[in-house]
């Protein structure tokens, strides 16, 4: 089985997302600063909705408005 360019790039793309992830759990331990874990939530959560809406079908109803 060979794999296309295509795949190979997608395959790479899953591998530095790891790579970022991996970057995280190694920050983001306890004892790390509040500054830090607050900045880790706000962003986590914007990267949640933005691929939520993104990976959502098109007639689904999403709201406008995140609110916690």
């Amino acid at each position: 089985m060979t794999l296309t360019m295509e795949d190979q790039d997608y395959l790479g793309e899953i591998e530095i997302l790891q790579d970022y992830l991996d970057k995280l759990r190694t920050i983001l331990k306890p004892g790390c600063s509040r500054e830090v874990l607050k900045a880790a939530i706000s962003s986590m959560a914007s990267i949640n909705d933005v691929l939520k809406v993104m990976s959502a079908p098109l007639n689904a109803e999403l709201p406008l408005y995140h609110f916690n």
